[in-house]
């Protein structure tokens, strides 16, 4: 209970962090973030890394990977979705790539 309270008031925390320092930040390397959930998720990510506040595992949740059905082709939805993965984890590498160490993918 103590962990989890703790845990709360660290996510406050960055999240106040991550919003003084929101104007101010600007991705190195002119990286461009998708303007995509998941881009701007990453774009967070990059935030809270800037404040260095001492963050030590942050993650990125991305749905609509579930699908059996309208895949499509070039065009379809899994290739959209291959296409905004790449694009945001290439700017998030494009402007971090000295900074981060483990980069984990999971189902």
């Amino acid at each position: 209970m103590l962990c989890a309270a703790r845990a709360r008031r660290r996510l406050k925390l960055s999240i106040c962090c991550a919003k003084r320092i929101r104007s101010k930040y600007q991705p190195e390397n002119d990286a461009q973030y998708p303007t995509s959930r998941l881009g701007q998720s990453l774009q967070q990510i990059g935030q809270l890394l800037k404040a260095n506040i001492g963050v030590e595992v942050l993650f990125v949740d991305c749905g609509g990977w579930d699908n059996h059905v309208n895949e499509g082709g070039v065009q379809g939805q899994l290739s959209n979705l291959l296409k905004d993965l790449g694009q945001g984890l290439g700017r998030f590498t494009k402007t971090w790539a000295t900074a981060w160490r483990i980069l984990l993918l999971s189902p």
